[in-house]
């Protein structure tokens, strides 16, 4: 026993600081906190003066725990996400590419347009322009008709048929530098047929040939009768008073032939079939 009276009576002395005891998790280690993100926004919690302030069930670590991860959702909302621009020189390349483009494509369609355009005048339709005044009503100077091509053999053609031939080389019936080298004339004689004209009025044979085509009263000279031979034909202008054809130059060879006009085309006025 001590001698000092006052011994007993002491009162304990309490630490300024205390190592808070360490939470435990379910396998009784001591659980880890993380630490709230970004730090600075976690408040300091004010000291609570009375156990009727603190949040019941939560100890001061949870509390700040909670603070702090709401904190942490809140700035990461407020992050602005920057969004690349397309500069100045990149949209100059990309109108230049889509200029590029769309010349390309008008100069393929153009090309193909032309290749067509080609095909058609080399294998299937021609356009011719009138020079003379030799089919007179039927065309004047200056019309313009299609022809077509593949009607270009003696068994595709008949009698009143317009052909398109290339002009025969003849002394007989000279042609002047300025004359056109394509002539345009119907067909008047078939291969083995006799044309005779006795009394203005072409005959085939003996026959009288249909020449509705012709103004009333048209009158055909012929000094002698042609006899076509085979593989040839005797064409004629309509305008039987001005017109080189078949009567000073003779039959025309198969060969000779470019096709049959179909119709007219030029001028607007004008556009019908012969």
């Amino acid at each position: 026993m001590s001698d000092d009276p006052q011994a007993g009576n002491t009162p304990a002395v309490e630490p300024k600081w205390a190592v808070p005891a360490p939470q435990l998790n379910g396998m009784g280690k001591p659980m880890r906190v993380r630490a709230p993100y970004p730090p600075s926004a976690v408040q300091p919690q004010p000291p609570t003066s009375s156990s009727d302030d603190a949040t019941p069930g939560l100890t001061p670590v949870e509390v700040a725990v909670g603070a702090g991860a709401g904190a942490g959702v809140e700035a990461e909302a407020e992050v602005e996400v920057e969004v690349p621009v397309e500069n100045e020189a990149s949209a100059g390349r990309s109108a230049l590419a889509a200029k590029a483009r769309s010349w390309a494509e008008t100069v393929a369609v153009f090309a193909v347009g032309l290749v067509l355009a080609l095909l058609l005048r080399a294998f299937l339709l021609q356009a011719f322009s009138i020079p003379s005044d030799s089919m007179v009503p039927t065309l004047l100077s200056g019309d313009r008709v299609v022809v077509w091509k593949p009607s270009d053999s003696i068994a595709d053609l008949h009698q009143g048929d317009v052909v398109v031939f290339q002009r025969p080389d003849v002394s007989q019936c000279p042609f002047g530098s300025d004359d056109p080298q394509d002539l345009i004339k119907r067909v008047i004689g078939l291969p083995g047929q006799t044309i005779t004209s006795p009394s203005g009025q072409v005959m085939a044979d003996g026959k009288p040939l249909d020449e509705s085509y012709l103004p009333p009263g048209t009158v055909t000279d012929m000094s002698e009768p042609i006899t076509v031979p085979e593989g040839h034909l005797l064409m004629l202008g309509d305008n039987r008073g001005a017109s080189k054809d078949g009567r000073c130059f003779g039959p025309i060879s198969e060969d000779a032939i470019v096709g049959r006009a179909t119709a007219r085309v030029w001028p607007p006025g004008r556009i019908g079939g012969l």
